[in-house]
């Protein structure tokens, strides 16, 4: 049975110190059919742009927007196959990735498919870097509650055609968001084990920066009431019961105690990201 084309979509922006590693994953792909790279610099001000360009791969601009799903809508329209993939400007695939995903979407019929997601550790000492493995990118968790992220998921390009794309106005949550719609109309979302892609823990200032994205993210999705309530319950402490059961789950070595103040943090960056937003990514 022959492969199906499939069209890889990724947005980027001030990302020239992940380029390379980005590059050489997508060269080292392994598929027995053809694709294309779509990458869409979303304004880059670093190199980002200029290095692309020297590519072999097709380079797109998204300037009217500083969002990454703006980015992704552009990318979405521009492709020319049937079975869009989604990964991340800081995300490495695997040689197998492509094929892996593909197969499973197509064996499982499904219409959405979510691969694995493995953090990359710069320092396994690390609260913040800890915290972010544990909480962030999990796709076989929010397959589980019907949904999936954006970092490593297979689409069926007829979705965007037939309900909607992305809200190209929101900073983050826009994936969880968007699978989570299509999951409730009736669309089949399943998960890929073998469909692996590698990402870089963050650290402290990233992990702070994306949870002001991620705030300022529902303030798209939510009414004025869950909202206040939102920003209320981030100064609160966190529950230990809930983490202490998350870290179980996840069979963690780390206590508690040692990711404590970086889960409180992130919860109060949060609330602090409905007022005032964050970063564009």
């Amino acid at each position: 049975m022959t492969n199906p084309e499939v069209s890889i979509v990724i947005p980027i922006r001030n990302s020239e110190d992940y380029i390379e590693r980005l590059l050489a994953g997508l060269r080292e792909l392994e598929y027995q059919s053809s694709y294309e790279v779509i990458i869409v610099d979303n304004g880059s001000t670093d190199r980002t742009y200029e290095i692309l360009r020297e590519s072999e791969f097709k380079v797109l601009s998204c300037t009217e927007v500083y969002s990454s799903y703006a980015a992704r809508n552009i990318g979405i329209k521009e492709a020319q196959y049937d079975i869009i993939a989604f990964t991340d400007a800081d995300c490495r695939v695997s040689s197998n990735w492509l094929s892996n995903g593909v197969s499973h979407l197509q064996a499982e019929e499904s219409d959405i498919a979510a691969g694995r997601v493995v953090f990359e550790f710069k320092d396994k000492g690390s609260s913040w870097e800890v915290y972010d493995s544990l909480v962030n990118m999990d796709n076989k968790y929010s397959v589980s509650r019907g949904q999936a992220k954006t970092a490593n998921v297979f689409v069926r390009k007829s979705l965007f055609d037939q309900y909607r794309y992305f809200d190209g106005n929101a900073k983050s949550g826009e994936d969880v968001k968007w699978t989570n719609d299509m999951f409730r109309k009736g669309c089949k979302l399943s998960y890929c084990h073998d469909a692996v892609v590698y990402h870089p823990t963050r650290s402290k200032k990233e992990t702070l920066e994306k949870a002001k994205r991620v705030g300022y993210g529902a303030r798209h999705k939510y009414g004025l009431l869950f909202l206040l309530l939102f920003f209320v319950k981030g100064f609160l402490p966190p529950n230990p019961i809930k983490w202490n059961k998350l870290l179980h789950q996840k069979e963690s070595s780390f206590k508690m105690f040692s990711i404590y103040v970086p889960v409180w943090r992130v919860s109060i960056s949060q609330s602090w990201g409905i007022l005032f937003g964050g970063k564009a990514q």
